[in-house]
């Protein structure tokens, strides 16, 4: 609970926030500012699409369609697999530790699944 003293001072900083806060909007009847066009180098100011920034990739289109998107396949599995061991030599032992430490009464279970969700590993 907070005191007397506490909801007082709450109440000051809400308010001056809400102040602060007003002093800063334009005023009534006046004009926003407008955002300026992008420099896109083209009289007509069209953005070319972002998919065109990422790189080609490894193979050709043709060596795509002839069946290098296996490889990729195959990398992102051996990739998965790869976190799979790390997560079972390093991550979970680590997390038994840890839970042993600090909370002895959760179970390590609980406490990597708490972890994960909060998003602190």
């Amino acid at each position: 609970m907070q005191t007397e003293g506490g909801q007082r001072w709450a109440r000051r900083a809400l308010l001056l926030g809400i102040l602060w806060a007003a002093a800063r909007l334009p005023p009534l009847g006046a004009s926003l500012p407008q955002r300026l066009p992008r420099a896109t180098g083209n009289s007509t100011h069209c953005v070319m699409s972002p998919s065109l920034e990422f790189p080609e990739g490894f193979f050709t289109k043709q060596e795509r369609m002839d069946g290098g998107i296996v490889i990729y396949f195959l990398i992102i599995l051996y990739m998965f697999m790869a976190l799979s061991i790390v997560c079972d030599e390093y991550f979970l032992p680590s997390l038994e530790i840890i839970s042993e430490c600090k909370w002895p009464e959760m179970s390590p279970t609980s406490f990597g699944n708490s972890v994960r969700n909060i998003g602190c590993l």
